[in-house]
C-alpha cells in the first residue's frame, strides 16, 4: 500500500486504502531464504520503499550483516522520500537499481495530480547522486494527464532525455477504478 494520495494511482485501491510493512526480520529472512538457493536478484514489492529513513537504514544494516556482496536488489522509491547521504549504505547492501516514479517533467501538472512538492532540480540531483554512488535508475513517466498538454509532454520528454537513466518506461495516463482521476 501507499499513504500517499497521488490521484491517478490504484495502489490504494488495490491495498483498499491500507499501508502495511512487513517486520525487518521477515524481510531479512525472505533474504537469507534467497541467498540459500542461490538466488542474487530479488526484486522489492514496495511501492515506497524509502518511506521511512531509520526503517531503511535498519533493512540495510542487517542486509549488510549478511555478508552477501553480490546481490542485486531492485526497490521502488518517490523523488521525495529519498535521502542522498543514505545512498552509500543502500549501494553496500545490495540495491543497485531504484525505480522512480517520477511521471511528469512539469511541475505544474505533478502538483495537479498530487504527486509531491519536489522540483525538477530534486529529481535531477537525485537522479545524480544515485548513479554517482553506482546505483542504476529506472525512471517512470505517464502521458496524458488531465492538464497535460504539448508542452507539458515535451516537458516530461526532454527531463527525461536529460536524467538519462539506464531505463525509462513511458505509460498513458489510466483512470483506473476507484481513482481519483477516474472521477474527472
Amino acid at each position: 500500500g501507499c499513504p500517499f494520495t497521488c490521484t491517478f494511482c490504484c495502489i490504494k485501491e488495490y491495498y483498499r486504502n491500507k499501508y502495511c510493512e512487513n517486520s525487518i526480520n521477515n524481510i531479512v529472512n525472505q533474504i537469507k531464504y534467497f541467498i540459500s538457493k542461490g538466488i542474487r536478484n530479488i526484486r522489492f514489492i514496495d511501492e515506497i520503499f524509502f518511506l521511512g529513513e531509520r526503517r531503511v537504514n535498519l533493512i540495510c544494516d542487517e542486509i549488510i550483516k549478511l555478508g552477501c556482496n553480490d546481490l542485486n536488489i531492485w526497490v521502488y522509491g518517490r523523488v521525495d522520500t529519498i535521502k542522498p547521504e543514505i545512498l552509500e549504505k543502500v549501494r553496500k547492501a545490495g540495491i543497485r537499481w531504484i525505480c522512480l516514479g517520477i511521471e511528469s517533467g512539469n511541475e505544474n501538472i505533478r502538483n495537479s495530480v498530487s504527486k509531491g512538492k519536489f522540483t525538477n532540480r530534486n529529481i535531477l540531483n537525485l537522479v545524480s547522486s544515485m548513479k554517482d554512488n553506482g546505483i542504476s535508475v529506472l525512471g517512470n513517466y505517464i502521458f496524458g494527464f488531465p492538464d497535460d498538454n504539448e508542452d507539458t509532454l515535451w516537458d516530461t520528454f526532454n527531463l527525461a532525455e536529460k536524467l538519462n537513466c539506464e531505463y525509462s518506461n513511458f505509460y498513458t495516463m489510466m483512470a483506473y477504478p476507484g481513482t481519483e482521476i477516474e472521477m474527472i
